[in-house]
């Protein structure tokens, strides 16, 4: 049995929570080549772990997560309930006239009885399939059944050979045993002299009951179905194939085919037509034709009309009339028409281009009549759509959200006044909603906030005009930093215009403007203290802010517009930027004392002082003494603010640094071979890289006579 998984069944729930052994268990259950056309299958430990390489534990356990949808009844049988109408029904319901549904119902109807009644409750609509009842003749048959189950291929082979006996009985032989059934009726002996249907496979007869009674010709016809509904052309349909294209071998290809089956007429019918005896031809596909039309078990007839049409093909060049014929009327071919009469055609048709017809104005004029004539302009393209927006200011409300939804090309001057009209309607159009808002330059967003000032406190406007603001692909912000301080400084001077609605949109352009200067050596106070009094939440470094005042938000994203991330902890620049100030002089603090709490504000001052070198005796006392044990023994070694990141292939490397608690400093340069290491790893050298076992080029010792508290450069 073929059976199709579908991909719906592994969205299931239940499916997606089991452990990778457990689904491919269930894959195994719904695949296996003992799975029988009504879904039982019947397996030990042995084969279930030979085959998988699981135990048969992981098999139960995915069965009893399925729940009602497999169902165990015992001695390793296991059935896949609902299997049918997966396989072969359509939204859930299955077609009682399918054939493949009555040969399942057959089978099951040999099934020992528990198995029986399993599969007919599962499926109540197949009980009026039903053709004999299953009284037991053979109480020890029948119990014996309904204990063992299904019995496996290899034990019903063990069993032995079935043979037909004088008398009508039937005797089992096997290993010296022989065992008489009860009389076989007369007319199923007289029905079973003729010859036997094609052996069944020994997945079916694994799943007949081991001790059956003898195989009749009701049964025989149940197996002939089932291998006609679930066969394929050939166990192997290459080498099938290989042999039917040799002349030599076509007829020992042919003698595989079940007899009676849609393989066996195509493919003999052919072979017919490609020998060009015509009479055994037609003979064979009579018989197919009639076999299609038959009311019980009735042969597909795919291919009957590809070869009839060959047929016709091929008896031209012996009756090419006859071909003709065949053609014209299996095509429907009709040839009744009159020939027209080319000149007095030619007399009417115009040798001149009318002008007036492909004017503007025409072309106007048609489009008018195929719509509403004040919609006409949405039918207009290119530059006639253009030239509409000359009137721009005279659009009523329903033409200019028109014009701004469709329009394709923002350069045109009358776009700037139709989103200002649109800002304006009593159902206003927000900025940013439009794809012809993004389309807009820098000049037009200016021209627009000129026009609307109250687009300072819209987020999106904002965003959207510092964007703008962004120098070409042609500068690259990761290179030059120098550029990219230069874009932040004018972003800053429109970000201090915005509301403090949009703090937090100032604050991040502050932030990083800060940032990049310091990175550059620069230290801009007016604007550190104007990130200061930014409002913030409370915490122990900034006292609580008045109530009503809306808190900046560092984390929103604003990459767009000034190519700098989100920022996720402002304390290292806050921090930077005050020890820088608070190390000047001792009263560096004045100036920072409404923005930051008074304790925290005098212990960093203090660090900032030692740092510089300021009396210990002075401020030493200010910081507890863990802290000042802490700072006492600190030492790092930075790289100063202003360290270039980016320099010239010939330019002089020359690195700045601050040190603290290093009385020797010991200096090792070392010249790669950039080429070589280019080749070698496809990257540049990174700074982390491991120098360990190389020998450096130039080698420096420097000693410093610095207290252990100061900071020096």
């Amino acid at each position: 049995m073929h059976s199709v998984i579908k991909s719906s069944f592994w969205a299931d729930a239940s499916i997606e929570s089991m452990s990778p052994d457990e689904k491919l268990a269930l894959i195994w259950l719904f695949s296996n080549p003992a799975l029988d056309l009504c879904g039982f299958t019947r397996t030990t430990p042995r084969r279930f772990h030979f085959e998988t390489g699981l135990d048969i534990s992981v098999l139960d356990s995915a069965c009893g997560k399925m729940g009602s949808s497999v169902a165990m009844p015992g001695d390793g049988v296991y059935f896949s309930r609902k299997f049918i109408r997966h396989q072969f029904g359509k939204g859930g319901r299955v077609s009682l006239a399918n054939l493949v549904v009555k040969a399942a119902v057959k089978t099951a109807e040999m099934y020992p009885e528990h198995l029986r009644e399993l599969f007919f409750a599962d499926y109540p609509e197949f009980n009026e399939l039903r053709q004999y009842p299953h009284e037991k003749t053979n109480s020890e048959a029948a119990s014996s059944s309904s204990d063992k189950g299904l019995p496996s291929p290899s034990e019903a082979l063990r069993k032995g050979k079935r043979e037909r006996m004088g008398n009508g009985k039937e005797k089992v032989q096997g290993k010296g045993k022989e065992k008489e059934y009860g009389q076989v009726p007369q007319e199923q002996q007289e029905e079973a002299t003729p010859a036997e249907p094609a052996t069944p496979s020994r997945e079916t007869l694994a799943f007949l009951p081991a001790q059956s009674p003898a195989i009749t010709r009701t049964m025989r016809k149940t197996l002939t179905c089932l291998m006609l509904a679930t066969s394929c052309l050939h166990a192997d349909e290459d080498t099938f194939r290989e042999k039917y294209a040799d002349p030599a071998t076509r007829m020992a290809a042919l003698a595989e085919l079940i007899p009676g089956s849609r393989d066996a007429y195509f493919h003999t019918a052919l072979a017919h037509q490609l020998a060009g005896r015509e009479a055994e031809f037609r003979k064979v596909m009579a018989e197919w034709k009639a076999a299609t039309e038959r009311k019980e078990y009735p042969v597909p007839d795919h291919g009957h009309e590809v070869l009839e049409n060959r047929q016709l093909l091929l008896a031209y060049q012996a009756d090419p009339e006859a071909s003709i014929e065949g053609l014209i009327r299996k095509l429907g071919l009709k040839f009744d028409h009159s020939r027209p009469d080319a000149a007095a055609e030619a007399e009417t048709v115009p040798t001149r281009l009318d002008s007036a017809a492909i004017s503007v104005e025409a072309f106007e004029e048609r489009a008018a009549k195929s719509s509403a004539p004040s919609t006409a302009y949405q039918r207009y393209t290119g530059r006639r759509l253009m030239d509409e927006l000359a009137g721009a200011a005279d659009f009523d409300e329903a033409k200019v959200r028109w014009f701004l939804e469709n329009i394709q090309h923002a350069e045109h001057p009358a776009v700037t006044l139709l989103v200002e009209r649109s800002l304006a309607f009593p159902a206003p159009v927000k900025f940013g909603s439009m794809e012809v808002h993004g389309k807009l330059v820098f000049q037009q967003l200016d021209a627009l906030l000129k026009l609307r000032p109250e687009l300072l406190s819209d987020e999106a406007f904002n965003t959207a005009y510092l964007a703008k603001m962004r120098p070409g692909a042609e500068v690259d912000f990761d290179r030059d930093r120098q550029a990219h301080a230069e874009h932040l400084r004018r972003c800053l001077d429109h970000a201090m215009k915005l509301p403090p609605a949009l703090n937090s949109l100032k604050a991040h352009v502050l932030h990083h403007h800060l940032r990049l200067q310091s990175e550059l050596g620069r230290m801009p106070k007016e604007d550190f203290l104007a990130y200061l009094a930014l409002p913030r939440q409370e915490n122990d470094l900034f006292p609580k802010e008045k109530p009503g005042v809306p808190s900046i938000v560092l984390s929103s994203g604003f990459a767009d517009a000034t190519g700098c991330p989100n920022v996720p902890d402002e304390r290292p620049l806050l921090e930077l930027y005050l020890d820088h100030f608070l190390g000047v002089d001792d009263d560096a603090a004045a100036e920072f004392a409404p923005f930051i709490r008074t304790e925290k504000l005098r212990e960093m001052q203090a660090r900032a002082r030692l740092l510089a070198g300021a009396a210990t005796d002075l401020w030493g006392s200010v910081l507890s003494p863990e802290a000042f044990k802490a700072l006492n023994g600190e030492a790092f070694i930075r790289f100063a603010p202003g360290a270039p990141e980016v320099m010239a292939a010939g330019a002089q490397a020359a690195l700045t640094l601050d040190l603290k608690n290093t009385p020797e400093l010991h200096i090792r340069i070392y010249e790669l071979d950039l080429p070589a290491h280019l080749a070698r790893t496809g990257a540049e050298p990174e700074v982390s890289m491991d120098l360990e076992g190389l020998v450096p080029h130039h080698e420096r010792q420097l000693k410093y006579g610095y207290a252990p508290l100061q900071r020096h450069r």
